[in-house]
Formats: C-alpha cells, structure tokens, sequence
C-alpha cells in the first residue's frame, strides 16, 4: 500500500502584503448564508409579555377580553439548539484569530467554552428569516398539537392572546407511503408567515453519530444530533411554485429524475394548502425537493 505524501507547506506566507494574507484568511471562512436545518423540540412554544408600547392595539381592538393582559404566544425559536460551526481559522495563529473573531460578531456566531471538551466552540443560532425548522416523522404530531395544548392551560383563560411568529421554512422527511396532509393547515395558522415546505430526501448522518448508536449511547447521539450543522443543498428535482396571479402551484426545474410517487405526494400537499394560501393571498411559496449534508 502506497504511503500518503504530505501535503506541501507554502513557507513564504508570511511574507505575503498583509492585506493579501487577511484576504486569504477571509477566503477560508465557513459558508454560513446556505440555509441550516434545525432540529424541532417541544417546549419552544410560549409567551412573551407584551409591554404596552409594543401591543398591537388595531389587532386587539378586534378581539374580546382584557387588553391589559396582553400576551404574545409564540415559537421562541432561539431555545432551539445551536448548531456548531466549524472554525479551525480561530486557532492558526494572531492575525487568523482576529479575522475570526471579527467575522463571528458580524455573523452572530457565538463563542463558548465548553467544559467537557476544554476548549472554545463556536454557535450559530437559529434565524427565521433564513434557515428550516426540520420536523421528524414521529415529532409531527407534537409539532402540530402543541400549541393548542400550551392555550389549554389554565394559565392563558384570563389573557387576551395575539401570534404572529416569523418561522418562514420547515422541513420535512420524504415518506414512502401515503401520508394525511390536513394537518398542513393548522400549521398556516400558527406560522402565517410560510414561504418554503422542504422535503428532505437523503439526510446524511455524520459518522460519530452511526459510531454512538451502534455502541448503544442515544443520549450522547442525541445532543450530537441537536448541535450538528446540516445544510440543505439543491438536486436536480422538479419544485412545485405558487403562481399568486393564476392562484395556483406550477411545476418549475425542469424534468426532474422521474420520481413519480414522490411528485404525486407533492401534489397532494399542494391541493391541501392551495386554500389557505388564497385566502392569506400568499405572494410566495414554493414545496421543494432537497438533501441535507
């Protein structure tokens, strides 16, 4: 078996104008603007006092109770777990670490010691504005059910409650069989501000996941699963689009790769929420077909 040569080390670096090393520095920063999936858990939905500076009162005019106890029930998506971030750049040496460290208070990466490892990592929190919600097969029910249970509790009989979260994508597993749809709905209700349904088709397990559960340790399986960075990335399969002048969904993309079963499931979520995105007079939607690496 032949031996791996070494890699060839660039000695004169150093000697390069500074403001071509820190361009070289800048270029070897993570990619953080693809879009991130975050894994969905219970417990995110609550309220948040409204001072009454910040009530909507056109909104609460037109709803009974007392304005006074005002809440805002909402998906709190920052006690979603962060995602780690890779940033070996940290580490090289003083100029690569204040490019880093510079870029991360731009990004709004975080940086934490972490006691089990002895070492800094770094964190991005969940935005709603660009990454996914992704829901599992078996938190589906939950996902839908939850915030009506959290409303059932005596705590919310009193108070005049308000929504209006800013989750704009979820993801979703691709499933085999057929699957019921009108629970899709609800969802509009509690998320009116939907642009994006991803159906995940091949999510890539990272290999010290695999190791943990082959070992039996889902405990530590599990954390690795909520902190791991999956990134969703475009296949060459078809898009159903929301037309919102003809009110309809069109297929975009192209041929696609001839799966029928999964395009019929499409389908079907796309007549179940066709209503609902008529009567919100949704100027943007789309069910799209990707890979989570």
């Amino acid at each position: 078996m032949a031996s791996l040569k070494p890699l060839p080390t660039f000695r004169c670096f150093s000697r390069l104008p500074p403001e071509l090393r820190l361009e070289i520095w800048r270029q070897s920063l993570p990619d953080l603007d693809s879009i991130t999936l975050y894994n969905y858990r219970r417990e995110c939905w609550g309220p948040r006092d409204l001072r009454k500076s910040e009530v909507d009162h056109q909104l609460l005019d037109q709803m009974p109770g007392n304005t006074e106890n005002a809440v805002d029930f909402d998906f709190r998506h920052e006690m979603l777990a962060a995602t780690h971030v890779n940033l070996p750049l940290a580490f090289v040496n003083r100029e690569a670490r204040s490019v880093a460290l510079a870029w991360i208070q731009q990004r709004g990466v975080e940086m934490r010691f972490d006691e089990d490892r002895k070492c800094h990592v770094f964190e991005q929190r969940f935005d709603p504005r660009r990454d996914a919600l992704y829901i599992g097969i078996s938190q589906w029910e939950d996902f839908c059910l939850e915030p009506f249970d959290q409303l059932a509790e005596p705590d919310f009989s009193s108070h005049t409650v308000s929504s209006d979260t800013g989750l704009t994508r979820i993801a979703i597993p691709d499933t085999p069989y057929d699957t019921d749809c009108s629970s899709l709905i609800e969802v509009f209700h509690w998320f009116p501000h939907l642009e994006a349904i991803f159906i995940v088709l091949d999510l890539r397990v990272d290999p010290r996941i695999e190791r943990l559960l082959l070992k039996g340790d889902r405990k530590k399986a599990s954390a690795l699963i909520q902190q791991h960075q999956w990134k969703t990335e475009d296949i060459q399969e078809k898009t159903l689009v929301w037309d919102p002048e003809n009110r309809c969904f069109e297929w975009k993309g192209g041929a696609g790769l001839g799966n029928e079963s999964l395009y019929r499931r499409m389908e079907k979520m796309a007549r179940e929420i066709r209503g609902r995105l008529v009567e919100m007079n949704t100027r943007s939607f789309k069910i799209q077909p990707v890979d989570a690496v």
